[in-house]
This record gives structure tokens, C-alpha cells and sequence, in this order.
């Protein structure tokens, strides 16, 4: 994969208009970097729901309130589902160069990356190809699996294939008799010009590649299988490798700006339909927690920690155990005698698709709930049984290393002022109200290191909040509370570069 990287917009915009290729093009962001383009419903458990996929679609259309599938063409039914956040064999991509920068530089954890596709033979979501590789995503697995890996089209296995694409919409009245062109477009990949059916595929100018479906069993030949079909249709460099370009971490802020600037911005809402498919997922996948201990002792678990975590819960965020980079622990020694004091009492597992939880990224956490005889919090002196001192002990494998945070689940004090002026400074959207809770917030000299970062995640994260950095109390706010506070944090690092580049303006 050939890489060109970028460090501002007009870097961005400039190369663009260098591509000199005479077909359409597409393109894909995404904001961190990942081994391969893969459709979500692939990376559920491993390969559980695409293998149900025709359980997991009758069981979500018949229960979602969010939208009335009735009488929707297949490929209807999941562009809408697609972008409501339901599971699905397609990948989104746009033909606005300027979108898919967006979404590379919308997370600042790390570096972004946008793709470039070429659409070499225009395919509608209204045609052939777009019906059949829509209405496969209804049919059983096996069936269209073996359908694809057969040689001999006998009359028996045509009508059946034929009735179960027929029987997914029987008012189109579609009979396919073409069996070798079938079996090449469901082997292939393509891209599917998408009609403007909702908001949000029309404000991000939205398209989809249709991969290859998959033809094998085992788990990772499907993923190479896929990942194959989608890079077919990558725009190939002089060198005969893909086009991509990669979005320096330190220049997002600045690129999310001027994106800004130029009217695109968070403006993508997904509505509570994904919530409904990730119960699905937890019950077709077998979900490995035990409910009934979860529901007598520990109700939702993850967002029980969530809560502590938001209410200063947090003890120590994301640390090696052990690194083997440098030889030696990570841990303050205060906090390897926590751990070596804990004893658990409950464990639980969640899954993430690589994504953060309680400052870990990973695929899977483990949960420890339990009391350590040297406790962390104020509450603990002599006066309080230990084992009414609740903590969570998160752990997760990240690039090699064992991480772990902990996590204070004893009850705590109210939400303090502050905390409720945080909140509503993330959620401010002009200037009186960001203004005026700035002013309200300054009177206070009493942050805890918790709220002093997401005060410097709001600013980065809210472009309300960052477009008033040059108003003499936002910037004295943030100077002084930077000053007062000097904390080691990501987003405080970006945050004072932002003030810096401001003061030298």
C-alpha cells in the first residue's frame, strides 16, 4: 500500500487534483488504522452474524420501531439499515473527497487514513446486480455459498436458488436464468451508486462497495477472501498499488477546522436502531456473559463502570502492566500494591469491534469486580469494612502488551456543580451559552485531574468551544487552568498547542 501523507487540508485538496485518472472516483475514511476494508458484519464474533445473517435481518426488521421496512427493495432495506447502524455485507464509501477526510480526522487517537476507489462499470441500486447482492444478504448462507462453489447448474438447483431470490421480494418479480453472470457478480466486488432515499446518503453524497460474497468456511479465508474483492477496486499508483492517504495525528485538529469552515461537520446521527442490533449480536453469538449474575449483582455492567469512570471514578487509566520495551513496571508503586492486594469476586467479559473502553483499545476486556485490601479512596480508613470497597480491575491485550486500568465503583457524591457545567459546556452550540458557562466555571480552583481533561477533550472535540479560543476569557480560562494543572493528557498537549499557535496569530 503506497501511503501519501498529509499535514493540512490544502495538502489534502492539492493531491487530490493530482489524481489524473479519467474514471469516477470514490473514497472511504477511516479514523484509525486497520489491517483491511471489511464490512461490519464480519467483525461481530467472528463471523457468527454473517453466517445467521438471515435470522439476524428477520428478527431485526420485525422488531425495529425506527423504520418501516415494508414494501423497501432489498438493497433498500439495508442502505437504510446501513446507515442507521445495522450489521451489514456493504462498506460505505462517498464520492465527496472532503467526507471521507472527516471521518479520518473526526477521532484524534491516532493517525487517519482515506482510501481511493475507481468505478470502472456503474452499477444502480435499482438494477440487477444491486437486487442480487442485496437479496443473497436474506437467503441462507449455505444456500448461496454452495450456489457459488457449484459447477453444474441442474434444473433442481436453479429453481430453488431462483425461489429464495424470489421469495426475499415477490412483487419485483425478478426470475434470473443467467447462472455463470450470477455467480461472477457474487464473486466480485462493486460499487453501487446509492439513491438519495435519506438524509444522511444525501448530505455525505453516499455509495457503497458490494464485496464478494463469501464462497469459503473458515473464518480468515472469508476475511482475505473480501478484503481481496474490495482492493480490486482501488486506485492503483505508477507502482501498481493502492492510492491512500494517511492523516498525521497532530494535524486533525487543524483539518477538522477547516472542514468546518466549509460546512461539514458532525452532522451524521445514528438513531437507536444500532442498540437493538447489538442485542441481537449478544443473543445470536452465544454472548458469553452470565446474565443472571449480572442482573442480581451487577446491572449493566459497562455502563456502571462508564458512570464511575465520568463521576472521577478512574484510579489509573490504560497502563502496562509490565513493558517490555522498557524491562520494568509501569505502575506507580501505590498502584501495584492495589493490585497486589486485590481479590476478585465477580468476572465478567465485554467485546469491542478494536475500539476504547475505560482508556483501553482492544477487541476484548476482561472485567474483575472485587476489594483490594489497600484500598485507593477516602473511604477506606479504619472505620469501613473492605469488602464494602467495590473496585474494577479492566485488563486487555493492546499490540502486544498486557493494559490495564482501575476504577473506583464506591458511591460517590452527588454530580457537583462542576461536572454539571462540564456537561453542558460539551454540549453548548453558540456563543452566549458557551460564553456564559466559561464565566461560571472560572470562579471555581478546585478541578479534579479528571475534569481538567475532559475540559480539554470539549475543547478540541467542540468546535463551538475551539472557534471561541481567541476570546479573552476562553483563553485566559484554558491558560490558567492549564497552568494550575499541569497534567500530561493527549488532548491537554493538543489543546495548548492550539492556544500556543493562537498567541503567536
Amino acid at each position: 500500500m503506497s501511503e501519501i501523507e498529509i499535514t493540512s487540508l490544502s495538502d489534502f485538496v492539492q493531491k487530490i487534483g493530482d489524481l489524473n485518472v479519467n474514471s469516477e472516483l470514490y473514497f472511504r475514511g477511516e479514523n484509525r488504522h486497520f489491517d483491511s476494508r471489511i464490512p461490519s458484519i464480519y467483525r461481530v464474533s467472528p463471523g457468527t452474524i454473517a453466517q445467521r445473517s438471515k435470522e439476524y435481518y428477520d428478527r431485526l426488521f420485525s422488531e425495529s420501531e425506527e423504520i418501516r421496512f415494508e414494501g423497501l427493495a432489498p438493497f433498500k432495506r439495508l442502505s437504510e439499515l446501513q446507515h442507521f447502524g445495522g450489521l451489514t455485507r456493504f462498506l460505505d464509501i462517498t464520492k465527496n473527497s472532503l467526507v471521507a477526510l472527516y471521518f479520518a480526522v473526526e477521532k484524534m487517537d491516532e493517525d487517519g487514513y482515506v482510501f481511493v476507489y475507481r468505478n470502472s462499470t456503474l452499477k444502480t441500486d435499482d438494477g440487477d446486480t444491486a437486487y442480487l447482492k442485496a437479496a443473497a444478504h436474506f437467503v441462507d448462507t449455505n444456500i448461496v455459498s454452495s450456489f457459488i462453489n457449484s459447477d453444474n447448474d441442474t434444473e433442481d438447483q436453479t429453481s430453488f436458488f431462483n425461489e429464495k431470490l424470489h421469495g426475499v421480494d415477490p412483487q419485483s418479480g425478478r426470475i434470473f436464468t443467467k447462472f455463470k453472470e450470477i455467480r461472477k457478480d457474487l464473486s466480485q466486488a462493486q460499487i453501487i451508486i446509492a439513491s438519495k432515499s435519506n438524509s444522511r446518503i444525501a448530505h455525505q453524497q453516499g455509495a457503497f462497495i458490494a464485496p464478494a460474497f463469501e464462497s469459503k468456511s473458515n473464518y480468515h479465508e472469508i476475511l482475505e477472501e473480501i478484503a481481496l474483492s474490495v482492493n480490486s477496486l482501488s486506485l492503483l499508483d505508477d507502482f501498481n498499488t493502492p492510492v491512500t492517504f494517511k492523516i498525521k495525528q497532530e494535524s486533525k485538529n487543524d483539518i477538522l477546522k477547516g472542514l468546518a469552515n466549509l460546512g461539514i461537520n458532525a452532522g451524521t446521527v445514528y438513531p437507536d436502531i444500532q442498540h437493538q442490533s447489538d442485542n441481537l449480536v449478544k443473543v445470536l453469538t452465544n454472548y458469553k456473559l452470565d446474565v443472571s449474575q449480572i442482573d442480581k449483582m451487577e446491572p449493566n455492567i459497562e455502563d456502571k463502570i462508564n458512570t464511575a469512570i465520568k463521576n472521577d471514578g478512574q484510579l489509573f487509566s490504560g497502563t502496562a502492566i509490565f513493558s517490555i520495551t522498557q524491562g520494568e513496571p509501569t505502575l506507580s508503586k501505590e498502584h501495584q500494591k492495589f493490585i497486589a492486594g486485590f481479590h476478585t469476586q465477580q468476572v465478567f467479559m465485554i467485546e469491542k469491534q478494536d475500539d476504547y473502553f475505560a482508556g483501553i483499545r482492544a477487541n476484548h476486556f476482561v472485567i474483575e469486580i472485587g476489594f483490594s485490601e489497600y484500598g485507593l479512596t477516602e473511604s477506606n480508613d479504619s472505620n469501613t469494612n473492605l469488602l464494602e470497597n467495590k473496585y474494577a480491575l479492566i485488563t486487555a491485550n493492546h499490540k502486544g502488551e498486557r493494559i490495564i486500568s482501575g476504577i473506583n465503583l464506591n458511591s460517590r457524591k452527588s454530580v457537583s456543580e462542576i461536572d454539571e457545567l462540564i456537561a453542558s459546556l460539551s454540549q453548548s452550540g453558540n456563543f452566549a451559552t458557551t460564553h456564559s458557562i466559561i464565566g461560571r466555571l472560572s470562579k471555581f480552583n478546585d478541578f479534579s485531574d479528571s475534569q481538567v481533561e475532559l475540559l480539554a477533550q470539549i475543547m478540541i472535540d467542540n468546535s463551538q468551544v475551539n472557534w471561541l479560543i481567541d476570546d479573552d476569557d476562553v483563553n485566559f480560562f484554558y491558560t490558567r487552568l492549564f497552568e494550575t494543572y499541569p497534567i500530561k493528557n493527549q488532548y491537554i498537549d493538543t489543546a495548548k498547542k492550539v492556544i500556543d499557535e493562537h498567541k503567536k496569530e
